[in-house]
């Protein structure tokens, strides 16, 4: 022991080890020094361990290790702490055998194992990286990973791979770096892959605990290869998350699903930014859900539950049709310029929805219940919502079942800009619109009940309209109104008000083409200035006369 503790000792130490690990590994082994304490620490440096296709498997400036004291004496030795400083870890396959494997076969042959008296039990208490990083090229199945580590410290309270379990006070990661690249292996497909089974995350059923998680200026990245070219906006196939910085706490890991409580800031490579991110969060490989949710990103603030859900992780590549959406939100606000880095088609709506209410479905078929909505200053629902085909508004069909909604035309055109190409009747007469009842159908060909409240004067509707591109409205059902401001509505300065009941069929509203057939009861209709009244009226207006 006194001699090993020498310089000379040392290397001489170091160069027996090296010889004996090359020659029974058959691999380049080396070591440029070797420090041993009394029995129960380790420290060597400039570590080189080649694979057997003489790759770098290893390269580390400084391992260290601390263990039970007189190991070889103890019925069970506890290996206490590992540090690693200035490393490489390169880990590689194309068929289902990794290149380390030589030195697992080493250190535990297969066959038939024989009891030991003594030995190691890979039971950490703590460990400290620096400048550490791991390559793992995974031909097999298709998929690399990199990890690259700052700095990481690591305090455990038992860390056991014959127990499965992973139970650990803290951890402080430092400019963490984690990156995940797919694409197509060489393992048949005809052979099961480990996605395909009920445990895709955790197939050997480990059990992971961690108390607290530190993360400073982290970075995520997971890239699928692909022919098409990357976008501008949020791109699940090429995903890279920022300044990842915040906390982590009682995480879990049981089977498949994952547990944290969490605070996160981050953001993206299209731009969008998550300010704050807290939330009980629980994933697996069918969804993830954000309990107690407190959500700030560039310009939106989400509470307080909401979950995506899907059939496996790639459908977040058809995020507006495969991914199906969970929201309770209380007092929440967003905003359309972070909706367009996932659905671009809003970018020009420029407008902050406020919102309370149950939410569900796709973005292309989305329901709401109980749902309050305020958009700006001057449009607002208190009602439920089915909504299919989103985000192309001018196909969407449209259900809606209102308590009380309120627009203008100014933000109508906003969110349905066919409504532009409308210039007869003057929709825009009608100011502030407030209706109760319901709306269902497309923007350009929808039915009305209900009661719709207008600068112009009140209707009670029960009407299907229709907007054909190109072509006359076409319009037939049953009206009330007591005191409708017709000729400003129709830009007919022959035409004053009208107090009507009953039911109309016709085209267009132009008066040169008006074509409508009228039966019902007319209380008064005022016409170049003169007010006819109590008219029982069934028959045609065409061609500027009534039959």
């Amino acid at each position: 022991l006194a001699f090993v503790q020498t310089e000379w000792g040392q290397n001489w130490l170091a160069r027996q080890v090296t010889t004996r690990l090359s020659r029974d590994l058959q691999s380049r082994v080396s070591i440029d020094n070797v420090q041993i304490g009394f029995f129960n620490k380790m420290n060597l440096r400039g570590v080189f361990i080649e694979d057997q296709k003489q790759d770098t498997l290893l390269s580390a400036g400084i391992v260290q290790v601390r263990i039970t004291d007189w190991f070889f004496l103890a019925d069970k030795a506890v290996l206490h702490y590992i540090g690693l400083e200035d490393a490489v870890i390169n880990l590689a396959r194309t068929d289902s055998v990794w290149n380390y494997q030589f030195l697992q076969d080493y250190f535990d042959p297969p066959g038939p194992k024989q009891p030991k008296k003594a030995g190691i039990e890979f039971n950490l208490k703590e460990v400290r990286l620096i400048n550490v990083a791991v390559s793992q090229k995974d031909a097999w199945v298709g998929q690399n990973m990199t990890v690259r580590l700052g700095r990481l410290e690591l305090d455990a309270n038992d860390i056991s791979i014959t127990s499965k379990t992973i139970d650990i006070n803290s951890i402080l990661l430092q400019k963490p770096y984690f990156g995940l690249y797919a694409y197509t292996g060489n393992k048949p497909k005809t052979e099961k892959s480990i996605s395909d089974t009920a445990t895709a995350w955790n197939p050997d059923n480990w059990t992971v605990r961690i108390k607290d998680i530190r993360i400073e200026e982290g970075i995520f990245k997971n890239d699928r290869y692909t022919l098409e070219p990357t976008v501008s906006y949020f791109d699940p196939q090429h995903l890279r998350f920022e300044k990842i910085g915040g906390t982590i706490k009682n995480v879990s890991l049981t089977a498949d699903t994952l547990r944290a409580d969490m605070a996160l800031a981050t953001k993206e490579r299209s731009g969008f930014e998550v300010k704050t991110l807290q939330a009980a969060f629980k994933m697996h490989p069918k969804g993830m859900e954000f309990g107690s949710l407190n959500l700030k990103t560039g310009k939106s603030t989400l509470g307080d539950y909401f979950a995506m859900k899907y059939n496996s992780l790639n459908d977040l590549n058809d995020f507006i049709h495969a991914v199906s959406l969970v929201g309770q939100f209380k007092n929440s606000t967003i905003a359309s310029d972070d909706i367009a880095f996932f659905a671009p088609e809003v970018k020009d709506w420029n407008r902050n929805v406020q919102i309370s209410g149950f939410v569900k479905g796709t973005v292309d078929a989305l329901t709401g219940e109980d749902v309050a909505l305020q958009v700006g200053r001057n449009t607002s629902l208190r009602g439920d919502f089915n909504l299919v085909g989103l985000p192309d508004i001018n196909n969407t069909f449209i259900h809606v079942k209102a308590e009380d909604l309120q627009t203008t035309y100014a933000d109508a055109v906003t969110f349905i800009p066919a409504l532009k190409k409308v210039t007869m009747p003057n929709l825009a007469a009608l100011g502030r619109v407030r209706f109760s009842g319901s709306y269902t159908g497309f923007v350009t060909d929808f039915v009305t009940y209900g009661t719709l409240q207008t600068s112009l004067g009140t209707l009670v509707t029960d009407i299907n309209m229709k907007f054909p591109d190109g072509g006359e409205p076409v319009y037939s059902g049953d009206i009330k109104t007591s005191n409708f401001q017709l000729g400003r509505f129709m830009n007919n300065d022959q035409l004053g008000t009208i107090a009507f009941n009953g039911h109309v069929e016709g085209r267009s509203f132009v008066w040169k083409k008006l074509d409508m057939d009228i039966n019902g009861n007319i209380e008064k209709l005022q016409f170049n200035n003169y007010t006819y009244q109590n008219i029982t009226a069934k028959g045609k207006l065409k061609n500027r006369q009534f039959n």
